[in-house]
């Protein structure tokens, strides 16, 4: 099993989300700690475990400190859709804690450890701190655009452009939470999970990392993934990250 990922930034904070934030706004050394405050405990959720599960009632939001995780819905027919996947940085119980039960069930797809807080004290904090209700507000927009790359990759991408799309949206979010290096990350996910994410079968998703590898795109040894043609794979999937044209408490 992969140890879990360790921050590698030089950030103010050792939680992600807070590494995350800052890179929306100019959060001060006493509202980082504020924030971190805030938090209740650290909890560990073992490989498999569900960590919220759909129609249950939720007001508490869980940071994802380390491991990894699948967002899904269970269909009638037993039939289940990953909607997305939880890397550290990200905050597990968005939307659901704001609607009267969970619309999603999120499992571990690793031992993963989370910070909880309940979502009347972080909204209270968000009043307090103007900057960092901003950040969270770049957060959500944040995630709305990965959500909508992946209804582009299910709907127009061929396969080979969704896996390549696939690989640059997790490195660049794992490196905003700062837990990857410039062009590696590690990756401890079954090619079966990806496929789900991505429409595509296991054995699919295999043939398409392996034509990457051999047009010199990227690299993969065990679970890490090297990105040897940065150019060339964001050319290929037509891949820019987005980024704040702002940053809440800076001078423009």
């Amino acid at each position: 099993m992969p140890a879990p990922l360790r921050l590698i930034s030089s950030s103010p904070s050792s939680n992600p989300l807070i590494t995350r934030l800052c890179t929306y706004a100019a959060l001060s050394p006493e509202e980082i700690a504020e924030l971190e405050a805030a938090f209740e405990r650290r909890l560990l959720f073992k490989k498999r475990r569900d960590v919220i599960l759909e129609g249950y009632e939720s007001h508490r939001l869980h940071v994802a400190v380390s491991g990894f995780a699948a967002r899904y819905k269970l269909l009638a027919n037993g039939k289940r859709q990953v909607i997305g996947i939880v890397l550290p940085g990200d905050i597990i119980g968005m939307p659901s804690a704001f609607f009267r039960s969970s619309l999603y069930s999120v499992t571990a797809l690793s031992d993963m450890t989370a910070q909880v807080v309940r979502l009347d004290a972080f909204l209270a904090l968000c009043q307090r701190i103007p900057a960092l209700a901003i950040a969270m507000l770049w957060h959500s927009q944040r995630e709305i655009a990965t959500y909508a790359d992946h209804i582009i990759d299910v709907g127009r991408r061929s396969p080979l452009e969704r896996i390549a799309h696939f690989v640059l949206e997790m490195h660049a979010r794992l490196r905003a939470a700062g837990c990857a290096a410039d062009r590696s990350f590690e990756l401890p996910l079954s090619q079966e999970i990806i496929g789900d994410v991505l429409g595509l079968s296991a054995p699919h998703v295999n043939r398409m990392l392996h034509q990457l590898k051999a047009e010199g795109l990227i690299s993969v040894d065990r679970h890490q993934i090297t990105i040897d043609d940065l150019e060339s794979m964001q050319m290929l999937a037509q891949f820019e990250p987005p980024s704040p044209l702002i940053r809440a408490g800076s001078s423009y």
